[in-house]
């Protein structure tokens, strides 16, 4: 793999050599020879072998002014020498020292003590971002202009007005960051890779350096977004990307206030040929889909997403319009040729950035802005942002709540500080803000303008969702009680659809659980709630709930009560007769629609799914199982409950004796009982239970299949 890689590199090195340049850069020659000088080689010896590094271009980059200087690539580059077999150590150097340093040649830099090793050495083989993080990029990067050649960025008209914010975003190649001098040269944002997808196998994999670098960004007070380098060729990979990057960064959710990001690019090695995301050769339509499921599913979460991509995938490979958010878009020029919308631009992939060794990617983020606008709210808190004020020393927030009066509830210090983060609020209260700023001068402070007024209504908290399936056709949700919720709103996944829908929408904070009807047996549903509070006539939301998956329990047995029954094609008496069934026929149900089963039948010799309504099939016993339920009470008695199965005349409760190696009768309960208090026993002690249905039929008793063991230890 690597071997392949660094011949391909090579080959993708020597083809660059003959790239024809535009006339402005042509006319350089001798920035282009003071170029070649500048442009270092370098073999870093690995633990599982060496790979090459190549610097396809120089920027300098002052920490006063963040001047750019980016350089032409394409000079052919001499094969290394073969190492020995323990390399020398480059020396040491500055971290802001020049570009052409060895010991800095950017990308490649790894820590080799990481403990996650298994990530690294996924980094090392299938990691799909190894070729543009080490020099080798697709041409669709640079579109038509060449590489920059100068230092004068060109905004794009529609961004007049616009705070434009400069940041960065990072991964486990560029090494270790001293996070503190990348915000002291004036950075206010980050966008971090937290995991990628193997370019060939498909499986996903952490960054090595992506807590360390959440947490330094973090810890400096930088803004920071997310992002998964994706190789999906399906919309199941997609969402599963972006359950995985969620779970990585769940213990930071609250804390992260840009977008979780979908990497969508190729392979960037041969002209962004290879990986197999490339192999697939998916359609646009496709690919689309493929992007916007990773985005529906970071939405759910309640998080914000985006789309990275270049100009020459969003124009050849994607559908830019039909794409369900933002996009960060990947174009190293000095201005964007690129006329679809943004909100993101990577300018420059060989930045230099006082508090990181080698190049770095350098960002644009565009932010449209009122005098005072919210840009997030929770349950808790609002977050604002304002325009700066010339000379400004500090501002200072007021808050109201309804039709009360104006409150200072914070300050900040720095005429640069444009941001503030209401926290402890009540939820479900809508608050209206202004900012004023202040100027300290030797005869004192002075008070500016107030800005303009904000106002957001904060959101209410959430619940969690617990399921379990109690018969062929039927699943039990419960969640928690959400101390401001009005009511519930339930949604249950149509994969027919690829959609969330909205089964059930419960009023009243008491309600708590409810049945899910009429499934298929042995079929998987996913459910997700969200609580909701009625505020002055519109209903303020929680975030959706993790996702529950629930498996409904196998196929089981019925027999026809009645003579020339007919067997529909669907859940009602005017769907086509598929066959008349007989008294005494029995059938295999494989689930219910309100009134109807849902049976298995051969019509014309086929295996064929029709329906026959519930009045008329008697369901067979031995194909049932009751679902139990076992917890503790007290220090000698244990709770039992369990979910009515149908048909049954009661029900025969077991305990499994230890002494004896079996399980003994200790109850039998009436039909309508669901419940059993199991007293006299031992303290600290583990008891296990069953429970089986029964059925009378002719003086004898039927019984159904007995439950799954469930256990329960009694208490001191």
């Amino acid at each position: 793999m690597r071997r392949w890689r660094k011949e391909l590199a090579g080959l993708l090195v020597f083809c660059m050599s003959f790239t024809v340049i535009p006339a402005e850069v042509s006319a350089a020659k001798d920035i282009e020879a003071a170029q070649e000088e500048s442009v270092q080689k370098e073999a870093v010896q690995k633990e599982t072998g060496q790979q090459e590094t190549l610097s396809g271009g120089v920027k300098e980059k002052e920490a006063g002014n963040k001047e750019t200087v980016l350089q032409e690539a394409g000079q052919e580059e001499a094969e290394p020498e073969e190492a020995e077999q323990e390399e020398a150590e480059p020396e040491s150097s500055e971290e802001n020292g020049e570009a052409g340093t060895e010991a800095e040649s950017g990308k490649m830099l790894r820590n080799t003590e990481t403990e996650d090793s298994g990530s690294e050495d996924m980094a090392m083989t299938e990691d799909p971002g190894w070729g543009r993080y080490s020099g080798y990029a697709s041409p669709g990067f640079y579109g038509l202009s060449g590489r920059v050649v100068n230092d004068k960025i060109q905004h794009d008209s529609r961004f007049n007005g616009y705070i434009i914010q400069e940041g960065i975003d990072v991964s486990q190649w560029n090494g270790d960051i001293d996070w503190a001098k990348v915000k002291e040269a004036g950075y206010e944002f980050a966008i971090i890779r937290v995991s990628a997808t193997g370019s060939e196998s498909g499986d996903q994999f952490m960054d090595y350096k992506a807590i360390q670098n959440i947490e330094g960004a973090l810890k400096v007070g930088m803004s920071i977004g997310v992002y998964h380098f994706s190789q999906a060729i399906t919309e199941k990979e997609a969402q599963k990307e972006a359950q995985y990057i969620l779970n990585a960064i769940q213990p930071y959710k609250g804390r992260i206030a840009l977008p979780v990001v979908f990497d969508f690019e190729y392979v960037s090695e041969s002209d962004g040929e290879g990986g197999r995301l490339f192999d697939a050769h998916l359609t646009k339509s496709k690919a689309t889909k493929i992007c916007n499921k990773f985005c529906e599913t970071v939405e759910a979460s309640g998080l914000s997403s985006m789309v990275y991509s270049n100009p020459s995938m969003l124009g050849n490979q994607l559908n830019p319009a039909d794409l369900a958010a933002p996009v960060w878009l990947a174009q190293w020029a000095n201005a964007v040729s690129y006329s679809g919308s943004y909100e993101y631009w990577q300018y420059s992939a060989t930045g230099r950035v006082p508090g990181i060794k080698g190049e770095v990617d350098l960002d644009f983020r565009y932010v449209q802005k009122g005098p005072l606008t919210i840009t997030a709210v929770s349950a808790g808190s609002i977050r604002m942002e304002w325009k700066p004020v010339q000379a400004a020393s500090g501002y200072n927030i007021y808050r109201k709540s309804g039709d009360g009066d104006y409150q200072l509830v914070g300050s900040v210090a720095g005429g640069e500080t444009v941001s503030y983060s209401d926290k402890n609020l009540k939820e479900a209260v809508t608050y209206t803000y202004r900012v004023r700023s202040y100027t300290d001068t030797e005869a004192g402070r002075q008070n500016g303008f107030y800005t303009k007024t904000a106002k957001a209504t904060t959101k209410i908290n959430g619940t969690s969702l617990t399921g379990e399936a109690v018969a062929f056709d039927t699943v039990y949700l419960s969640w928690a009680k959400a101390s401001s919720a009005s009511g519930y709103q339930l949604q249950r996944y149509n994969s027919a659809k690829k959609t969330y829908q909205t089964i059930k929408t419960l009023s009243g904070k008491s309600k708590v659980s409810c049945k899910d009807k009429s499934l298929n047996a042995g079929k998987n549903y996913k459910y997700r709630i969200r609580a909701y509070k009625n505020v002055d006539g519109t209903k303020i939301y929680s975030t959706w709930s993790k996702v529950t998956a629930v498996k409904t329990l196998g196929t089981v047995k019925g027999t026809v009560t009645a003579s020339g029954v007919n067997v529909r094609s669907g859940a009602g008496t005017n769907y086509k007769v598929l066959k008349t069934a007989g008294k005494n026929k029995r059938f295999k149900i494989n689930g219910s629609s309100g009134k109807w089963y849902r049976i298995s039948l051969k019509v014309n010799g086929k295996t064929r799914n029709g329906y026959i309504q519930k009045k008329y099939v008697k369901l067979d016993m031995a194909s049932l199982k009751p679902v139990l339920k076992v917890s503790n009470l007290t220090p000698s008695k244990n709770a039992l409950s369990w979910y009515q199965v149908p048909e049954a005349s009661g029900y025969q409760i077991q305990r499994y004796d230890s002494s004896r190696k079996t399980y003994r009768t200790v109850k039998t309960a009436g039909k309508s009982r669901t419940s059993y208090t199991n007293g006299g026993l031992k303290a600290n002690t583990a008891y296990k239970y069953r429970i089986r249905a029964y059925q009378k039929v002719k003086g004898k008793k039927v019984y159904s299949k007995w439950s799954a063991a469930k256990s329960a230890r009694t208490g001191n």
